[in-house]
């Protein structure tokens, strides 16, 4: 009981960790990832990407966020804008 209470504690803390984002800083955000994948180097989109992990997503956001991480990891370029097109228009 004492590890269940400790660990839902943990991500409690967690999640008080990761800061709100507003849907104007999220728009802000994917626009200047897009940008830097864009231009597929590496250094132009990475920090975007630790950048908006730092926030608290909605879970929808999350499975949009984490195919387009994947898509950026693998360099898939195509498939990332692609993904982020549908996302911001």
């Amino acid at each position: 009981v004492t590890k269940e209470i400790k660990t839902k504690l943990d991500t409690k803390q967690e999640l008080d960790g990761m800061l709100n984002i507003s849907k104007e800083k999220k728009d802000e955000l994917y626009l200047k990832l897009k940008e830097g994948l864009k231009s597929k180097r590496p250094k132009k989109y990475i920090p975007w990407i630790e950048e908006i992990k730092k926030y608290q997503l909605s879970e929808q956001d999350k499975v949009f966020f984490n195919k387009l991480e994947y898509y950026a990891n693998k360099y898939d370029f195509k498939n990332a804008l692609e993904l982020i097109e549908k996302q911001t228009k």
